[in-house]
């Protein structure tokens, strides 16, 4: 059996990127996507700066007409419906989660997450690799009903350069 795992990016800031637009963290999603590739898993990158989501007015389940939603969007949602597990590259924006992923998940009911495995990778220039925003974001994806798995990574320092030793 393939598992179908969607690897979420968090940020839209500028840098190199597995997707080609940038940021600082892709790197990092770059190295996991590769490893769970190798392991077997179907792996789908969903990256704000790509998808650009709109600012949520209203999210896909509390809409009864849908065909005011554009087809990607609505394709996206089937997309997690068929996914086996998750997995977040997060990070740390002032002790919070970026605004772009709130925005991304929001749009779909916590039923196309609910009993799904997620796991946790969080990143920082500072020393502390993002483990303040680990809390948070714990917080929504278990709102989400996402089983959150105990063990977080977190990387710090100049993540590019760090991966990059890694990956090469």
């Amino acid at each position: 059996m393939v598992v179908k795992t969607i690897l979420f990016l968090s940020s839209t800031r500028k840098g190199a990127s597995i997707t080609g637009e940038g940021s600082t963290g892709d790197p990092i999603g770059k190295y996991i996507s590769t490893q769970l590739k190798d392991e077997g898993h179907q792996v789908s990158v969903w990256d704000p700066k790509v998808m650009k989501f709109p600012m949520l007015e209203q999210p896909l389940y509390m809409v009864e007409d849908q065909s005011q939603f554009p087809e990607w969007l609505l394709a996206a949602d089937e997309e997690l419906r068929a996914a086996d597990s998750f997995i977040v590259v997060c990070p740390e924006y002032n002790a919070s989660i970026p605004p772009a992923l709130t925005n991304m998940l929001n749009y779909f009911s916590p039923g196309v997450f609910r009993h799904k495995p997620v796991g946790i990778v969080t990143y920082s220039v500072t020393e502390t690799g993002g483990r303040r925003v680990q809390s948070p974001l714990k917080t929504l994806l278990s709102e989400l009903g996402m089983i959150v798995q105990p063990t977080v990574v977190s990387a710090s320092g100049p993540i590019p350069y760090s991966i990059k030793k890694v990956i090469v």
